[in-house]
């Protein structure tokens, strides 16, 4: 602690008698300990069989490398390359550089590949647990693979997220990954793959967004006015409904929002986009007041969408993936790190647990970070 005394002289007369008080102002500076490079050095003592004279050592002696890198700067190397897209070449630089630990952009490359195998059973983990799941949301983003076109899906809620990269962008991933069964409410756009879940919440959102982007074009249009009127109504509306109780009261509120979507649906127009979305309602009706009827559901994919903008900004610095394997470590570490931030813990200190956690204890530590 320093202590700085009072000013030699007034600042409003510039007299220069002082007098010093016991009332203080705090100040703090946050920083760092000084970098210091700490090399620990493990000597694993040879010792003879006494049976057969034989000289032996333990395994770990004689295989790897004579110099590995520790779980700490591991677990921060990790962090800052799938949390801020930093370069295998910057981290090498980063490394030799700043922390004087000696490492190539190729042995950058193979840390944080093998902490995503390290990671893996989490991962696993997060997969199973989405068809248990109250409410999901589901996007999917372009993802170039060596030149190619393959695709980065997203399935998040409050407390987890799960990415997965997929060649496909049919309905083939989402029945693979969650199930067709699944039985919770999934949140997602109008495209077309998620139809095959039974409890669909449309996003509202994108609605009103197309109708603003229509407006712009043609801003009188009575039609696509009174779209948008209605459903910022029934938006209001229902988000009011369900933070009723459950009484017959509450269904009939929900009878009465049901009509107010009925009458956008008999809206008519010669302006085809209102048509369009007018036909658009029709179709996706039974879609689009879930959130009323669920208690965790929303009337918008947002959550998705903000998850799956890491991925988006990853994409632009990272010129995204040559193979699928390079791809899924992605999809693997991201997926763990942005759970366990969900959850509210340090994923440096997560992942610290997990490089010193024996394989077959790491189903102790998923069933830790995936309780509710």
């Amino acid at each position: 602690m320093d202590i700085i005394p009072p000013p030699e002289r007034c600042p409003n007369c510039n007299a220069s008698d002082i007098l010093s008080g016991d009332e203080y102002i705090s100040k703090y500076i946050e920083d760092i300990v000084p970098i210091v490079k700490m090399t620990t050095e493990k000597r694993y003592i040879k010792g003879t069989c006494a049976h057969c004279q034989e000289q032996v050592v333990s395994p770990e002696a004689t295989s790897g490398p004579p110099v590995i890198v520790g779980h700490d700067l591991i677990a921060l190397l990790s962090i800052m390359r799938e949390q801020m897209g930093v370069s295998y070449r910057k981290l090498s630089t980063f490394s030799s550089e700043v922390l004087q630990v000696s490492l190539t952009p190729s042995g950058a490359l193979g840390i944080i590949n093998r902490v995503s195998e390290k990671v893996k059973p989490v991962y696993k983990g997060i997969e199973v647990s989405l068809s248990a799941q109250s409410v999901l949301h589901g996007d999917e983003t372009g993802w170039r693979m060596d030149g190619q076109r393959w695709y980065m899906w997203v399935f998040c809620n409050r407390d987890i997220v799960y990415f997965h990269p997929d060649q496909s962008r049919a309905s083939k991933v989402p029945k693979d990954i969650v199930g067709e069964g699944y039985n919770g409410v999934m949140h997602a756009d109008f495209y077309g793959a998620y139809n095959i879940f039974k409890n669909l919440q449309r996003c509202l959102a994108h609605f009103l967004h197309k109708l603003k982007e229509e407006l712009e074009v043609t801003p009188e249009e009575e039609a696509l006015l009174k779209l948008k009127k209605g459903m910022k109504n029934i938006i209001q509306r229902g988000e009011e409904i369900k933070t009723l109780p459950e009484t017959p009261e509450k269904n009939e509120e929900i009878k009465k929002l049901e009509k107010k979507l009925q009458t956008l649906m008999e809206i008519k127009s010669t302006n085809k986009e209102a048509t369009l979305l007018v036909n658009r309602i029709k179709k996706h009706k039974i879609e689009l007041l879930q959130f009323v009827k669920h208690k965790d559901a929303e009337y918008h994919n947002n959550r998705a969408e903000r998850t799956i903008r890491k991925i988006v900004i990853f994409r632009k610095l990272s010129f995204r993936s040559r193979t699928p394997e390079g791809a899924q470590y992605h999809a693997i570490l991201t997926s763990v790190l942005e759970t366990c931030r969900l959850k509210g813990k340090s994923i440096l200190i997560f992942l610290k647990d997990v490089l010193k956690t024996p394989d077959d204890k790491l189903h102790e530590i998923t069933e830790l970070l995936l309780r509710p």
